[in-house]
């Protein structure tokens, strides 16, 4: 049920405003000053970020990618073909367009895509106005890439290198509260509690859930409260009245 009715919210388009930022301050001050100007160092316009899962890599790699209106490509999925395009300067771009990629999941590319982001890196480093930011689940020494590739390696290491950090259940806490501010409606803490113990604990689906409830609430006149929250799971789902969402969401 719960999964089902976040299925049906579909996650805020990413930006550096609704990052939840933590112990990152730093990533995203690097992440704004990349956006804002056009460093002169090629190291401050190649950055790697990596962490563990549901610690933000895709949301700000995503976020910096909108800004710069780059080319995002996910690891998982992402071709050879695909990223040296990308690296290529658009044929419809301004002359003073800069030139971005955002690669997130490194670990995950093929051989031959992985030869292509080496060679896309290079191309980047060495355009002025190139920007490009990957991610990966470990430190580009510690990166375990399928295929070898230390020369990979060595260039994700030759830019600004940043850890990111998961939100602690203190940080959580507060992220909850500051939806639900921004939403115009209070939050206590012993629902934050109750969330917290028992949803996912992926920030994203949290603050999906806080979206949910709040539509809820509103449609119905009353406050969040833990009996309300499990009144409501418990109720089934009325799928025709979700049908022009779902159509929304594709």
């Amino acid at each position: 049920m719960t999964q089902l009715l976040l299925d049906l919210e579909p996650p805020r388009i990413p930006t550096l405003e609704n990052f939840m930022v933590g112990r990152n301050a730093e990533v995203v001050a690097a992440l704004r000053h990349l956006c804002a100007t056009v460093p002169e160092h090629p190291s401050a316009r190649c950055l790697y970020l990596w962490g563990p899962p549901g610690s933000g890599r895709s949301h700000l790699a995503q976020a910096t990618c909108a800004l710069l209106d780059g080319r995002f490509l996910d690891g998982r999925t992402a071709t050879a073909a695909q990223v040296r395009a990308a690296a290529e300067p658009r044929d419809d771009a301004a002359p003073d367009a800069r030139r971005m990629l955002a690669v997130n999941g490194v670990e995950a590319l093929d051989a031959d895509a992985q030869e292509a982001l080496f060679h896309a890196i290079n191309l980047l480093r060495d355009d002025p106005r190139g920007a490009l930011v990957v991610t990966g689940n470990a430190t580009p020494r510690d990166l375990f890439l399928k295929h070898g590739r230390d020369d990979l390696r060595s260039r994700l290491a030759w830019g600004l290198v940043y850890q990111l950090h998961r939100l602690d259940d203190a940080e959580k806490d507060a992220a909850l509260e500051q939806r639900a501010d921004q939403q115009g409606f209070p939050l206590a803490p012993e629902v934050r509690r109750y969330l917290l113990t028992h949803f996912s604990r992926d920030l994203g689906s949290l603050m999906r859930m806080i979206d949910v409830l709040d539509r809820h609430a509103r449609e119905h006149q009353r406050m969040v409260t833990v009996p309300m929250i499990r009144e409501f799971l418990q109720r089934p789902i009325d799928h025709d009245a979700m049908t022009p969402r779902l159509g929304n969401v594709a």
